[in-house]
């Protein structure tokens, strides 16, 4: 096994790559409102040629400036669309190029700091950073210096329903180029469990992004996409489990008794809605860990839900020792399978 560096070890160079990923995500905040701006100046326009036409037609009847008015919201909604198509195909082209410039600036960075033998490793912990700038940005576009909750949460929900795509999709590119550096390490460095723990890793963060934030996050969003419940995302979502799953499988074969491997394999299993196979792993963990209060309270949940009350309650028993007060929420889900 390689004895992998770490990006954050280099205090200057971590300093640099963390300025170039807020100038970026700079950039890439400007160009996303500028598109949104776009958005509300053609709807204000609009708003106000319907307006003028509704004034008219109560206290005018001249045909011709109402006609001239209908021209006027015709042509206004004409240019909207064509403008719309345009910017619509325009934009994915600007992510691309600013993405694609980040990574040439990093390689920059990391080549001149370095002599690097890990350039892979740190290419992806580089981009790492730059993904971590964009977190929860989705509703943090617009605010106002007032504290209404009410003003506030309508804010949210615009900025997220505004956004959410862009921000979506640049989270993909950033984390589908983590997993490519990822690979690339793997293929110089093929025994390295670190680089396949990070490459599994890497496919459950892909994972996280196409699975419904529900069952992510705890704190409920503003807004969800109901784009989350399509056929595509769902499907991306499985893909990228089970890549995951198979870089775990490979670290359990070089090392069966990591129970850290397990937990991980019995997480995606229950992601992915299949018991049989969360149990099985859980199981691996506490032939391990005999004494793990978390792994004895979902294990012994495990089974009262899946019908095997006998091993459930035998882990009831176990529990008991460690913290009756869990032992008591373990015994609650007695009964709770359904036929």
């Amino acid at each position: 096994m390689t004895t992998t560096q770490n990006i954050h070890s280099d205090y200057k160079l971590h300093t640099e790559i963390a300025k170039l990923c807020l100038d970026y995500q700079e950039s890439f905040i400007s160009i996303t409102r500028q598109y949104a701006f776009f958005h509300i100046i053609f709807f204000l326009i609009i708003l106000i040629e319907l307006s003028i036409l509704v004034l008219f037609f109560t206290f005018l009847t001249k045909p011709a400036v109402i006609a001239f008015t209908l021209a006027g919201i015709f042509l206004t909604t004409f240019s909207y669309f064509m403008l719309h198509f345009y910017f619509q195909a325009k934009k994915p082209q600007q992510m691309q190029d600013m993405h694609n410039e980040f990574i040439q600036d990093c390689i920059h960075h990391i080549s001149s700091s370095h002599d690097l033998t890990e350039y892979h490793l740190f290419l992806s912990q580089a981009l790492h950073i730059f993904l971590n700038t964009f977190s929860y940005q989705e509703a943090q576009y617009y605010s106002l210096p007032l504290k209404s909750k009410a003003i506030t949460s309508l804010l949210e929900k615009l900025s997220m329903w505004m956004h959410w795509k862009d921000l979506h999709l640049m989270k993909e590119k950033i984390l589908l180029s983590i997993i490519e550096q990822h690979i690339e390490y793997v293929k110089l460095y093929p025994t390295d469990l670190q680089a396949h723990a990070g490459l599994g890793k890497a496919y459950l963060e892909l994972a996280n992004l196409y699975c419904h934030p529900d069952k992510v996050y705890e704190k409920k969003l503003p807004w969800i996409s109901p784009e989350y419940d399509s056929e595509e995302l769902q499907t991306k979502f499985t893909k990228s489990c089970y890549r995951a799953i198979e870089e775990f499988h490979i670290l359990d074969a070089y090392s069966p008794e990591d129970p850290w491997v397990h937990v991980q394999l019995a997480g995606i299993y229950h992601s992915l809605d299949e018991p049989s196979k969360e149990i099985e792993h859980y199981e691996k963990v506490l032939a391990v860990v005999e004494k793990e209060e978390q792994i004895l309270l979902r294990l012994g949940t495990l089974y009262f839900q899946n019908g095997a009350s006998a091993k459930g309650l035998q882990l009831y028993e176990k529990l008991k020792q460690i913290n009756e007060q869990a032992a008591i929420e373990l015994l609650s889900q007695y009964g709770s399978f359904s036929l």
